[in-house]
């Protein structure tokens, strides 16, 4: 199983290039072509590696050249049965979150290129951990003493429906753990500057390119 200081080293050989990434009903698929590109083997633990996790998320081009994260980022689904009864430091949400690698990525039509990774353990950064452990114990409350919980509460991370948590009719509701967008902003973009060479549309340029240069249908059913 990787580690994060090897895909720290992998990841030299993979961004500032665009590969062709069609947009299909897998919002997940990127995610996976990023795993497969990093040599990541697909498993049900709860980790992509050996010491943390690998997170990927798009991003868009601002006028002055830096990025903007485009959505929240899914950390795990939540078990209501478990928040009432863990602490923070005892969560699969923790354990999740402990030591990230972030890889942003722009998307031009049916192109996408992954950036400069930036990891975070938010473990050994006690302004990020100290926030967090109170959007999850202000969340277990909601959860322990009022029996629903708001998406709008947490600074840094919050807890949305997810997957059947949208269905308006029949099936139990399902929820999630995401990171805000202002973690996004406050801690893994708030460097970002794109080269001057992305002022130019070369992704565009790219879209008539043989899509052998790369793809994902050996990942994607």
């Amino acid at each position: 199983m990787l580690s994060v200081a090897d895909v720290m080293e992998k990841s030299k050989e993979i961004i500032n290039m665009p590969y062709y990434c069609p947009i299909i009903r897998n919002k997940g698929s990127e995610g996976l072509y990023l795993e497969k590109l990093l040599g990541i083997e697909p498993s049900s633990k709860c980790l992509d590696l050996c010491d943390g996790e690998v997170k990927c998320f798009p991003t868009k081009k601002l006028k002055n050249r830096t990025l903007s994260p485009k959505e929240t980022i899914a950390i795990t689904m939540m078990n209501p049965e478990d928040l009432r009864t863990q602490t923070f430091e005892e969560s699969r949400c923790y354990t999740k979150i402990r030591r990230v690698i972030f890889f942003p990525y722009l998307r031009k039509e049916e192109y996408i290129t992954f950036m400069k990774p930036i990891f975070i353990e938010i473990s050994e950064n006690h302004n990020i951990f100290e926030q967090i452990q109170i959007d999850y114990n202000t969340i277990r409350n909601e959860i322990v003493e009022k029996g629903v919980v708001h998406s709008k509460t947490g600074k840094y991370i919050q807890s949305r429906t997810k997957g059947r948590g949208k269905v308006k009719e029949g099936g139990k509701k399902t929820r999630a753990f995401y990171f805000k967008t202002k973690f996004v902003k406050d801690f893994i973009l708030v460097h970002s500057i794109l080269p001057p060479f992305y002022n130019t549309d070369i992704l565009l340029s790219l879209v008539d390119r043989p899509p052998e240069l790369v793809t994902i249908e050996s990942i994607i059913i």
